[in-house]
């Protein structure tokens, strides 16, 4: 994985071993925490709670232009 940090291959084991239907949470948290680095992690926040975070006509805005991530504009 691009941006993955050397030296937690267990990370990879752990995850695999892990339900994605059931433990979710817990594979989020292990990518956060061990293979995403913050530049990544900050754009991945930063886009995925744009609705959340700017007023319903500012985002909507945003997502239309496809100006933060395009995929933003389809979540909806």
């Amino acid at each position: 994985m691009p941006g993955t940090k050397r030296g937690y291959k267990w990370v990879d084991r752990a995850m695999r071993e892990l339900d994605p239907e059931t433990d979710y949470e817990q594979i989020i948290r292990l990518m956060g925490d061990y293979q995403l680095n913050a530049t990544v992690l900050d754009l991945v926040v930063s886009a995925g709670t744009i609705h959340n975070i700017v007023h319903p006509r500012g985002s909507e805005t945003l997502a239309h232009t496809g100006k933060i991530v395009s995929s933003v504009s389809t979540a909806r």
